[in-house]
């Protein structure tokens, strides 16, 4: 009896499993099938979160882990994408470019130190065919997150970018600003289902509720896209998309119509001739200007004559003509052009200034803005208009408002406070910045009234939605500082010198833009410990600032004189006796109870202004880019010599010598514009080996590098040490005769 209940209890059992188990795959196939309804109807969010769901029930089936990334990725929500694309980075094979995807999603999320392990973790595992070509992208997307890292950590007080506000931006996606008329700017919005265009006016200083603009027609079954006014103000060129495209995207498949105004009424989209909207490829985002007598347009595309991913062309047009008879559009070139993307431009003709934005070059994040002077087919070298306006996010669509200073662009980037997540376009505006004086100070020791050597300064000031940010940083030999901050604002002055108590000063500037600016010293108090204490105490902290190092380094002097004193009303290269202290001049302040200071005005001089750039002449055919070598500067550090390679000639000091290999490996822990090897952030490093630097000279960086190994595996030693050291976003770097060859991986 006992036996036949057992019995009847484990059958019991395995039919429940066994039910439980059809049930739990009914359920992953059902969740499936729904993502991909959700696909067929455009809805890629929704079948991002069923892919989820049929991963979480069927966790054996990657598949749906690397399906439900890639919708998340589309929508622009990293911080989902990174989750699920973390579960099959390491799976190369069979999701070839997962793990780039995964360490991109975590540079836009802002998770800076993990997209860069990230980075360097796919590389050493990707063994593809095209190897070479992965590893040139991913070295640019590491500069690129540097380079976002260091924004994070930075105030630029000439520009200021603002949210255009509630009546405008909502949690729908507001994108492709087009300032048409002054106080009146049209753009995008998905607020409705489709997208479409939308109108607000700037009244009582303020952006009004977002109108549908009901003068621009409505085409069912399709997305609006960003368009242009001719320059004869009856013509309006845009782009009609694919009603399931991400508008988000900029690569989405679209076509370019214009639509002409005739007695006071818009006609119906006429599509541009085949030559321009080519079978197969998308063709969108057009901007059309005046150029004499021809109305000339700009626009982008994935044609096949381009040099990778969406380019930019022109193609242009008599005024005097009444047809859509365009030339056969022209390929900018490789100079704006690149192997990834280049979308959404802006020209002004009077400046000759091109803005667009790309993915093909060092980002701070996805797409960046960016700008060149030229006309035609002639451009300058693209610039990176950096922060505050590009961030960790996509930055693209930038105009400039007519008869104004203004500016705008449209991004989705997540802002501190208000915004957490980046699946949604905003518009944004770019103003003139906070004006600007200069401050001048000197530190000195609080004992002796004597300057002090070697001191590094750091200000920092409080953005509005942001945390506490770097406005500037400096390294003074003779503790004398010259200064360029924002005007009415509390500053936190936070200085630093070997064996001197770390001092951190609150300083007000005026609400009046002054200039030349008189504090009075800043007195630091000395250790009163043993050196050997004192040393430990510096090489502790961890974010001493570090300031400015001439381009070029120079063999550090093996006994260098004292720095002498300067006089603030004298030029840097005067200076007077040591034993004097700089005069405060009358009117200056002086330093309260609450450690708060004042700066006041003593004398204020013109600045020089600079040359406009001159015209850049048409060439008769496209500019190619330069591919010549550029070369390196070294500097090393190491107990009484230096060492220094200026255009590959090795110069040593014969006191000792850094013995160096054909083939070897370094650690590189950062990359700065500013670099003394003897700086006491490098003491924790410098215990594990020399520091180094590798100088790039058309970046202005310096590639800072510990020690030099033989083999890939003694280098991973030296990279735990140095990570533990403090520096935990280290990386191996490969080099080879003295030459910077890229990131290192154990198939070196």
């Amino acid at each position: 009896m006992k036996n036949r209940r057992l019995t009847y209890l484990l059958l019991v059992g395995i039919l429940l499993v066994a039910g439980f188990a059809k049930a739990q795959k009914a359920d992953y196939k059902n969740e499936v099938r729904m993502a991909e309804r959700f696909i067929a109807e455009g809805k890629y969010t929704e079948a991002g979160e069923r892919y989820a769901a049929a991963y979480g029930a069927k966790t054996s089936k990657s598949e749906y882990a690397n399906l439900a990334a890639e919708q998340f990725y589309l929508t622009k929500d990293y911080a989902r994408a990174a989750e699920y694309f973390k579960l099959v980075a390491k799976d190369w094979k069979n999701y070839p470019l997962a793990g780039l995807k995964y360490a991109r999603s975590l540079k836009q999320a802002q998770r800076y130190s993990l997209a860069t392990k990230a980075y360097v973790d796919f590389l050493d595992i990707y063994k593809g065919d095209d190897r070479a070509i992965i590893q040139e992208l991913v070295e640019l997307e590491v500069k690129g997150t540097e380079m976002a890292r260091q924004a994070a950590e930075s105030y630029n007080t000439d520009v200021a970018v603002d949210q255009l506000g509630d009546g405008v931006n909502t949690l729908k996606n507001e994108l492709a600003p087009m300032p048409l008329a002054e106080g009146t700017v049209y753009y995008l919005s998905d607020a409705g289902g489709y997208t479409r265009m939308y109108r607000s006016n700037f009244v009582a200083k303020k952006w009004t509720k977002g109108e549908l603009a009901t003068q621009f027609p409505i085409v069912p079954g399709k997305n609006v896209g960003s368009g242009s006014l001719g320059p004869t103000g009856d013509r309006f060129y845009f782009s009609l998309c694919d009603a399931r495209s991400v508008m988000g995207q900029p690569t989405a498949p679209c076509e370019i119509v214009v639509i002409v105004n005739k007695n006071g009424e818009w006609g119906k989209p006429q599509a541009l001739p085949p030559y321009i909207n080519t079978a197969g490829n998308s063709t969108s985002q057009p901007y059309v200007y005046k150029d004499g007598d021809v109305e000339v347009m700009l626009f982008s595309s994935d044609r096949l004559d381009g040099y990778g991913g969406m380019d930019l062309y022109r193609s242009e047009r008599y005024l005097d003509s009444d047809a859509t008879d365009f030339s056969f559009p022209e390929n900018l070139g490789p100079v704006v052009n690149s192997v990834g993307d280049e979308v959404t431009p802006f020209y002004d003709p009077e400046s000759q200034t091109l803005h667009f934005s790309s993915n093909g070059y060092i980002n701070m994040g996805g797409y960046d803005i960016f700008k060149t002077r030229g006309k035609g087919l002639a451009w300058n070298t693209p610039e990176n208009v950096k922060a505050p306006i590009n961030s960790s996010a996509d930055d693209y669509y930038y105009r400039e408002a007519p008869k104004s200073s203004f500016a705008f662009f449209a991004s989705n980037r997540a802002l501190e406070g208000s915004k957490t997540r980046t699946s949604n376009e905003d518009i944004f505006t770019v103003r003139p910045g906070s004006p600007s004086i200069t401050v001048s100070v000197q530190v000195v020791d609080s004992a002796n009234s004597r300057p002090l050597r070697n001191v590094a300064m750091a200000v920092y000031t409080k953005v509005p939605g942001a945390t506490r940010r770097l406005v500037t940083s400096q390294m003074s030999e003779d503790g004398y500082f010259s200064l360029k901050l924002p005007i009415d604002a509390d500053l936190d002055f936070d200085v630093q010198a070997l064996d001197y108590r770390r001092r951190v000063q609150i300083v007000s500037t005026p609400a009046g833009k002054k200039k030349n600016m008189q504090l009075p010293p800043l007195r630091m108090a000395r250790i009163k410990l043993p050196l050997v204490d004192a040393q430990r105490i510096d090489a502790e902290r961890t974010d001493a600032p570090v300031g400015s190092i001439p381009a070029e380094p120079l063999p550090l002097p093996q006994n260098p004189p004292p720095a002498p004193q300067r006089a603030p009303s004298q030029s840097r290269e005067t200076s007077i006796s040591e034993s004097t202290v700089s005069p405060i001049p009358s009117g200056s302040v002086k330093l309260d109870q609450n450690q708060r200071t004042t700066v006041s005005e003593t004398s204020s001089t013109p600045e020089p202004v600079s040359n406009p750039t001159s015209q850049v002449p048409r060439p008769t055919k496209p500019v190619s880019r330069p591919t010549s070598q550029i070369p390196s500067t070294e500097q090393i550090a190491t107990p009484g010599s230096s060492v220094s390679v200026r255009n590959d000639v090795i110069v040593r000091n014969p006191t000792s010598e850094i013995p160096r290999t054909s083939t070897e490996y370094r650690i590189q822990i950062e990359a700065r514009r500013d670099f003394s090897p003897e700086h006491r952030r490098y003491n924790r490093a410098r215990e594990v080996g020399a520091v180094s630097s590798n100088y790039i000279e058309s970046k202005d960086l310096h590639r800072v590098l510990i020690g030099s190994y033989p083999s890939y595996g003694e280098a991973q030693q030296a990279l735990s040490a140095v990570k533990n050291a403090g520096w935990s976003d280290a990386f191996i770097a490969y080099f080879k005769d003295g030459r910077y060859k890229g990131l290192a991986s154990s198939r070196r």
